[in-house]
């Protein structure tokens, strides 16, 4: 098994063992006392027999110490009789009796040797029952009462206690430790407890019982509680000094987790004599000593129980007995917190004062942290003894009285009230029979963990001196197997036996004191422990032990005494006596492991989980294969059912039960996705939903950090469906928002900042867990939820990831320190155990960190535990980790299976016929309740099981009938209960008011919660769930308006989720069908930054493929009958990326999809197959997002490309307010106070507020007519959602010139085209709230008027061609002109730099902008000699040998002027130098040519004066032309023919206080004869972006990284030192054979290129000396390589090795 465990080794765990594992230090021994002869209870504790016992009335508890517990016999009989099992032959003393009510009139004392032949010692035949004290003496080991007559007739005798004294029992003697010298003295305490229900109705609170002075008056049954709170101190004053011996503090179940144990002679100087640090609920800390004070006090530091305060039932101190020992104590240190790092993140540890959890104290030394948590038998951890186990088909529990077992059946659902909503089903609960292993110390008896495995436990009985038995519990086995070290007699106690059998089935031990020799005896169990509780309940049980092992018949006892030590017995439980022998020939086989591996298949989408078990035979000749009973959600998904015996009904449905040590099961992977594609169904409203994101925008724009990660998860839910929607329809800029704001919450979770801070991890290492301070559902005091909260987290984290890689990177480790915790899928994690949440077994998760609730561990929201394993699946697939991917896939196929079966009944076979509902609220191990744990009202129950809504919700919606008969149950259940709640109202006599106040407020599906319902809806009809959706859209909560509206049009549009194909691969993918179109649509999610390809196969096999694009999520058409191979197109590449300008930008968009079509439109709308199709370049000269899609017949369309370009250009408007002070008419007032006249008086205190309808409006007379382009609205919050700006010149007449449906509130200013009127209105079509509309200002502005366009060159005569360009004053306008002399209008050709005038032309140009008045038209006329009638293109011959090759700059002036443009062959995109005369451009041919022109297209800021360069090698430079008197425009510049394959233009002198600018640079030339062609670069630089690594650098500013940017404005500087190095890690192994060095002036005159596939074995590929800087490219034979080195070998110069750029280049 996993964690290790030997009887020899667990014999060591003596109870002061115990107390040194708790403490953490060394105990010392007991003290020694001198002899004592005199006379004690010698019968306590021991074994007692009964003639027979009623009920919960065990003859144990007449021999348990205690006065409020009693044996009471069967009714039936006059002569009963008990008797004790003194464990020896001794002498007695004396015999106490207390009886209760139903005494015996006339008895007998008897004792005995051998329990046959008795001897009566006493004789009573007058008792008047009460107390009774015998002076008895006499030698024996058996003392029995046997009583004749009764007392009360009716009912059997009863009996308190039965005592027996003597001074040398088997029961230890108590130890005497003189008086209590603390009782009844002064104390004081730091506080009690205050809460609410400590208060009378008068406000009085009434603290008598939490009193201090209760923990010395000498009663168990009072206490002191001090305040919720840490820190707390309880002191006694015990009046003068005392040499104190002993303090023995008797802890409440709110005890002290650390606390130190003080003493004082002057009650202020304070010395700690003994520190525990392991403290644990109902702890009696017996602390043996030696100080001298007056003194003494408890010094607590933290608590075992979070929600209460110390709690101290007696604090008792002892006088120091001369002879004792003189103990002392090492006292260890406190823990010291201490901050933990993983990447960036940050994280506290070790810290005593936020850890809440219990300890889990009750373990095997060998079990060491990480422990598992949330599984059904951790509450043995943590109680002296552990809450029942439901192990199916078996409950079981350890106590003071053995082990306790019985057999649960499906149970019965209760009788219910006619106002009763919520119910449980119940399953059995009373105990079949015991098995008490001989000589356990009952008073100091406690069970612990000694081992577990994937689905089983072994837990041991253990006393102060010894371990009495060990018993390993598998779930889902019939068995039981008990062991028993050296405990050689273990007896079995039940008043149910009624009959007990051998192998044929013939009853056996039929008379009392019969013995029977046997290696095999089966039990029947008969209880009524039913719904009628009647004596009918019948239970089997096979025991088989080793041979000539002896059964004895005592009483309501079995005495089973083995042939030795090492005695075991396995306990079947059996469906009747027939199958004795089967369970006979296969009880040997000992459970020591279980095992769940599971493995996915990613070609067929098949994952496979096994089950297995490890056997030992404890008895040769017997099988070593066990029994396991298979769940539901098992042998539904496997074949290995069919050999089935016998089969169990369960809570959780029928069990078949099979022989054989292992199963698997197989089931069918349907694909997981973040959310759909973006939906295309003509109902569909891209506006409507971007007024919706705007609402979540609007909703989390002030949110606080959470201290509870719950509800932070809550919070980043929505906003990362909310990132992927956005992204889906291009809106970037929210997209980015949302991306801001979870990367803000989660960072602020990922880092520890201090004691201040209120949202951070801590982590566990007494449990191994992460977790974190506050938490309203106890994921810190009892590690409970945490797969709900991390899911979460995990989501918004992986969505974040996906477009933020500098995220990824830095909290990588803290991410996946989540998945750890919860799922984590490794056996051998140092911090973290196996699956913490998921029961491997019955296939769901837990929500409970203890499982301490006698029904079972419990798990209320299946849905949130589905998410955290779908979040886990997506991680996996963005990080291409198979790890996590897979164990995603099998928790999450396995729980989906198990929710449906255990949940929701899918086949209807699994629960009691009774059960009312179509919904289980909660799970438990042991029952299935109706109701959660914050509401009974059916929204809630079913609810709960549906959020948050995601994709993975589809799996419900598989079996249509099931899930529309699931939507209709909650709307079935919810009108029940409000039945029922209205006869609850007028049973407590309420009026009718305030019933139809509860009917109206009654959570219902379409009036609450509606986020969650009309999406489940929407899986059956859809149609239905979008209707109750547009009628009520404002009912949603505004976080997940967005998703509703998006979840319910992808159900429409897709259908429903099926197998019939299955999408595989390295993607996140799912197909549905949609029975009305009989259309296949597969979704597709691709985060990585790499394309992937994803196959689809039905049930014969493979079928076609789809190629995606990086960072995609695309839906398409897919076919089950036929092959198929698609590609994604590629994504369109937007030239201006977004970003403010101060002029207007010309925009080109291209794709690398040859024949692809790009659809664009500039206005935010989303681009279709119908948007207007992109031919050539086109201006934004005011803001404007484009958007733009590409493509192509047979190919999946692009994913949207966006740009946001805003041009902020000369302001549109006229700065004064024209509408201050004028007359304001409005519809209505809601009152004086807030006329129509407030919004034009510029006072922004006041405000209109209309009358509450839609149909409201506000205008403003502005005395005259103005021509005007903007509107100012400043909105009180109850603004309008939708309204209308419209003018008028008469008052009359209105045209809209504005309209929007999406209003957010706030302050807006509203710019449309120019327009001249004299009446402005405000025209409301439909509030935000339910208030009116309220304006606190409403502005008017005047257009400004766009200057005239002008031209670079006058009117006159040219030679040659020339090139024009034509600008205004006015920035951010769009110019249209014409050149044949016509008048130019908007609809003319857009000017686009540069016009080529080769001809005689007149030019008239006229220029425009949003809002302004247009400007006026201005004319030019050239005459042109020379000139020709060609094209403007034609002008130039040859190629462009320039064009898309390499090209390096001194700089740039920002990343939209990025020196690759002069070489794209656009003229709408240009390079920007930085701002230096000496700047300069160079460009790489790839091979030498001979080339003699270079042509140069500068933008405004050109060069004066500059050079052309050319270089064959990129080091040495020749000037081919000296330019002094530049004119920018377009140059020509020619030279005689020379062969180069670098071409630089290098400033001298610049014409403006710019940088250079050119939007094109372009080479001509033909293929050079005069030397061998090299090589072209040719292949991908792979070391772009990836990692660097260096021997040191020069400075900050001089990082690797900067070698690999591809910047060659950016630089690595080595340390100062002839062998520095520089190392690039290409993230994988690729073909090499070609590395190039872009060299500042400090190069390398010699050094080495080396290559390394693993990072450590470095080879070199090509030694280089007397090199002379420059650029230099490096060929060698292609390698395979993922790690490439410039190893330096000399220097050139004093400094370091200096690059601008390192490429590596593949073959």
């Amino acid at each position: 098994m996993r964690r290790g465990s030997l009887f020899t080794r667990a014999k060591k765990a003596t109870a002061i063992g115990l107390a040194a594992v708790m403490v953490f230090i060394a105990m010392p021994a007991q003290n020694i006392k001198a002899a004592d002869n005199s006379p004690y209870v010698i019968s306590q504790g021991r074994m007692v027999y009964a003639s027979s016992s009623v009920g919960n009335s065990d003859p144990a508890y007449a021999i348990d110490g205690s006065k409020s517990t009693r044996w009471e016999s069967a009714w039936e009989n006059s002569e009963e009789w008990i008797y004790v099992d003194l464990g020896k032959i001794t002498n007695f003393t004396g015999v106490k009796l207390y009886w209760e009510g139903a005494y015996a009139k006339e008895y007998k004392i008897q004792i005995s040797n051998d329990e046959e032949n008795w001897n009566t010692v006493y004789t009573n035949n007058n008792c008047n029952g009460g107390n009774e004290e015998l002076k008895i003496q006499g030698n024996a080991r058996y003392v029995r009462l046997n009583m004749t007559k009764k007392a009360l007739t009716a009912y059997g005798y009863s009996l308190y206690e039965f005592e027996v004294y003597g001074i040398d029992g088997v029961t230890k003697r108590p130890v005497d430790y003189g008086v209590n010298i603390a009782e009844n003295k002064s104390v004081q305490a730091s506080s009690l407890r205050d809460v609410w229900w400590m208060y009378d109705d008068n406000g009085v609170i009434n603290q008598t019982s939490v009193l201090a002075k209760n923990a010395v008056d000498g009663s168990d049954n009072t206490y002191w509680c001090s305040g919720e709170s840490d820190k707390q101190w309880f002191m006694v004053d015990l009046g003068r000094n005392y040499d104190i011996g002993r303090v023995v503090i008797d802890w409440n179940s709110d005890a002290g987790k650390m606390y130190d144990i003080q003493v004082s002679t002057n009650g202020n100087d304070w010395t700690t004599v003994y520190r525990q640090l392991k403290g644990y609920g109902y702890e009696v800390a017996d602390v043996p000593m030696f100080a001298t004070a007056r003194y003494v006090r408890m010094n607590g530091y933290t608590r075992v129980e979070s929600g209460s305060g110390f709690s101290i039932k007696e604090f008792k101190v002892y006088e120091y007995k001369p002879g004792d020992t003189r103990p002392t104590y090492r006292i260890p240190s406190l823990p010291e917190s201490y901050v933990a790092s993983n990447g960036k993140g940050t994280y506290l540890a070790n810290s005593m004062y936020n850890e809440k959890t219990k300890l889990p104290v009750y373990k095997d030394e060998s079990i060491k942290s990480p422990i598992d948590s949330n599984d059904w038998w951790q509450s043995i951890l943590i109680n002296r003894f552990g809450n029942t186990l439901c192990t199916m088909p078996f409950k079981t529990k350890y106590s003071a009285k053995g082990l306790g077992i019985l057999t649960a059946t499906e149970g019965w659902l209760p009788d219910m009230g006619e106002t009763d909503v919520n119910v449980s089903v119940n399953t059995e609960t009373e105990t079949d029979f015991y098995i008490l292993p001989e000589n356990l110390d009952n008073a100091s008896a406690c069970d612990k963990v000694m081992d577990y495995s994937d689905y089983s436990v072994t837990a041991g009985l253990y006393d102060d001196s010894h371990l009495a038995m060990k018993s390993t519990f598998v779930k889902g086995s019939p068995y039981i197997f008990t062991e028993y070290g050296d405990t050689e007699t273990i007896y079995i106690s039940s008043s149910g036996i009624t009959s007990i059998f051998d192998g044929n089935g013939n009853e056996i031990l039929t008379n009392n004191l019969a013995t029977l020799k046997t290696d095999h005896i089966g039990l029947e169990i008969t209880d009524n422990d039913n719904k009628a509780k009647t004596k009918t309940s019948k239970s089997y049980y096979a025991l088989s032990v080793p041979e000539n092992t002896t059964f004895k018949k005592i009483g309501s006892y079995i005495r089973v005494t083995f042939p030795g030590k090492n005695g075991y017995m396995s306990i079947g439980t059996m469906l009747n006596k027939s199958q004795i022998e089967t369970f006979y020939r296969h009880g040997y086989a000992f459970v020591t492991d279980t095992n769940v591996t599971y493995d996915y298949n990613d070609s067929n989408a098949k994952i496979t989980s096994n089950y297995s078990v490890t056997t030992t035979v404890k008895r040769a000749g017997f099988s070593n294969q066990t029994f396991q009973c298979m769940l539901p959600h098992q042998w539904k998904n496997s074949t290995d059912d069919n050999t089935s015996f016998a089969t169990y009904t369960s809570v959780r449905g029928d069990m078949k039960a099979i022989e054989g040590n292992s199963f698997k099961t197989v089931s069918e992977f349907a694909g997981l996705l973040p959310t759909f594609a973006l939906p295309t169904g003509s109902d569909f409203d891209g506006e409507a939903l971007l007024g919706y994101l705007n609402q979540l925008e609007d909703a989390t724009k002030n949110l606080n950090p959470a201290g509870d990660a719950y509800w932070e998860g809550k919070n980043l839910h929505p906003l990362g469906m909310g990132v992927l929607m956005a992204d889906q329809i291009g809106e970037t800029e929210l997209r980015d928002t949302f991306l801001k704001r979870m990367k803000k919450i989660l960072v602020n979770w990922f880092t520890y900042d201090g004691k201040d801070d209120i949202s951070y991890f801590i982590y566990n290492q007494n449990w191994g867990t992460l977790y974190y301070e506050q938490s309203e559902f106890g994921a810190n005091a009892a590690i409970c939820d945490h797969h709900f909260t991390y899911g979460y987290f995990m989501f918004a984290a992986t969505v974040l990831a996906t477009y933020d890689e500098e995220f990824y990177n830095d909290y990588k480790g803290m991410i996946e320190m989540m998945i750890r915790d919860y799922a984590n899928p490794s056996d051998n994690d140092s911090e973290y155990c196996r699956f913490r949440a998921y029961d491997l077994y019955e296939g769901h998760s837990w929500a409970g960190g203890y499982a301490d609730n006698d029904s079972g561990n419990n798990q209320e929201s299946a849905s949130e535990s589905l998410f955290s394993w779908v979040s886990m699946y997506l991680w996996g697939v963005l990080t291409n980790n198979h790890t996590y991917r897979d164990a995603g896939v099998f928790g999450f196929t396995n729980e989906m299976e198990a929710v449906e079966q255990y949940w929701f009944d899918y086949d209807k076979d699994n629960w009691v016929e009774a059960w009312p509902y179509d919904v289980v609220g909660q799970v438990y191990g042991g029952i299935n309740f109706y109701g959660t744990f914050f509401g009974g009202q059916p929204l809630y129950v079913y609810g709960i099981q549906w959020l948050p809504i995601s994709e993975y919700l589809t799996y419900y919606g598989m079996n249509q009938t099931r899930c529309a008969e699931i939507y209709q149950g909650l709307l079935k259940d919810t009108d029940i209960a409000m039945d029922k709640a209205v006869k609850a109202a007028n049973k407590e006599g309420k009026s009718q008011e305030e019933i139809d106040k509860l009917l109206k407020e009654y959570p219902q599906a379409d009036t609450g919660w509606q986020h969650i319902t009309w999406p489940f809806l929407s899986q059956t009809n859809p149609d239905l769930a979008l209707n109750k959706f547009l009628e009520n859209d404002t009912k949603v909560q505004r976080t997940d308006t967005a998703n509703t509206y998006w979840f319910i049009h992808a159900m429409k549009e897709l259908g429903v989720k099926t197998t019939d194909i299955i999408a595989t691969g390295d993607c996140s993918a799912a197909v549905y069908y949609n029975k009305t179109t009989n259309k296949y649509t597969a979704t597709v999610w691709n985060p990585t930054n790499e394309t992937k390809v994803v196959s689809f196969n039905n049930k014969s096999g493979k079928i076609g493929t789809a190629t995606i694009g990086a960072k995609a999520l695309v839906s398409f058409e897919v076919y089950k009958d036929r092959n198929f191979n698609i590609i994604q197109a590629e994504t369109p590449e937007i030239s201006v990326p977004s970003g403010k300008y101060d002029d207007t930008q010309y925009v080109t968009i291209k794709t690398k999809t040859e024949g692809a079509t790009i659809h664009y439109t500039v206005d935010g709308a989303m681009p279709t197959k119908a948007s207007p199709v992109y031919d050539g370049t086109f201006a934004v000269s005011s803001t404007a997002t484009v958007k733009a899609i590409a493509v192509k017949d047979e190919c999946i369309t692009s994913a949207m490309a966006t740009s946001t370009i805003t041009v902020n250009g000369t302001p549109v408007s006229l700065d004064t307010n024209i509408a201050l002070g004028k007359t304001v008419t409005v519809s209505s007032s809601e009152n004086p106070s807030v006329d129509g006249g407030k919004i034009a008086d510029n006072d922004t205190s006041t405000r209109w507020s209309s009358g509450f309808t839609d149909n409201e409006w506000a205008q403003i007379d502005l005395g005259k007519s103005y021509t005007i382009n903007k509107v100012a609205l400043n909105w009180e919050a109850s603004y309008a959602k939708a309204y209308k700006l419209q003018t008028s010149s008469d008052g009359n007449n209105w045209n809209t010139v504005y309209e929007t449906s999406n209003c957010k509130g706030g302050r807006e200013e509203i710019v449309f085209d120019a327009t001249t009127c004299r009446y402005v209105r405000m025209q409301g079509v439909k509030r935000a709230l339910a208030y009116g509309y309220s304006l606190w200002e409403m502005g008017v502005y005047e257009a400004a008027t766009v200057q005239n366009p002008q031209f670079s060159l006058a009117s006159g005569t040219y030679n040659g061609t020339q090139h024009l360009t034509i600008n205004s004053p006015t920035k951010g306008v769009e110019i249209r002109y014409t050149t044949d002399g016509s008048t130019p209008n908007e609809n003319s050709k857009l000017y686009v730099p540069t016009v080529k005038i080769n001809k005689d032309t007149t030019m008239k140009a006229i220029a425009y902008r949003k809002g302004m008045i247009t400007s006026g038209v201005s004319t030019a006329a050239y005459k042109i000699n020379g000139g020709s009638t060609e094209e403007p293109g034609d002008v130039v011959t040859g190629e462009n040998l320039a064009k898309n090759k390499r090209v390096t700059a001194s700089g740039e002036e920002n990343g939209a002027m990025k020196v690759e443009n002069v070489i794209d062959g656009n003229n709408g995109t240009r390079w920007s130098s930085d701002f230096v005369d000496d700047a300069w451009m160079t460009v790489d041919l790839g091979k030498t040519y001979t080339i003699s022109k270079v042509v140069l297209n500068w933008e405004g800021a050109y060069g004066k004066a500059y050079k052309i360069q050319t270089s064959t090698d990129g080091k040495n430079w020749t000037t081919v032309k000296n330019v002094t008197d530049g004119k920018g425009g377009v140059e020509t510049i020619t030279f005689t023919a020379t062969d180069a394959r670098y071409v630089k233009m290098q400033g001298v002198t610049r014409a403006l206080p710019y940088g250079y600018s050119i939007w094109e640079m372009e080479v001509y030339g033909k293929g050079s004869a005069s030397e061998s062609e090299e090589p072209d670069v040719g292949g991908e630089n792979v070391a772009k972006g990836a990692t660097a690594d260096a021997s040191g650098v020069e400075a900050d500013g001089t990082l690797a990284k900067y070698a690999i940017d591809g910047n060659n404005g950016t630089r690595w500087s080595s340390n100062f030192a002839d062998d520095a190095w520089i190392c690039v890690d290409l993230g994988k192994s690729y073909t090499i054979n070609k590395v190039v060095l872009n060299w500042e002036g400090a190069y390398g005159e010699s050094y080495k290129i080396q290559t390394s596939t693993d990072g450590k074995t470095w080879k070199t590929v090509k030694s280089l000396t007397g090199q002379n800087g420059g650029i230099d490219t490096v060929v060698f034979d292609a390698v395979s390589a993922r790690y490439v080195k410039m190893q330096g070998v000399k220097r050139a110069l004093p400094y370091g090795y200096s690059l601008w750029e390192m490429e590596v280049y593949t073959k």
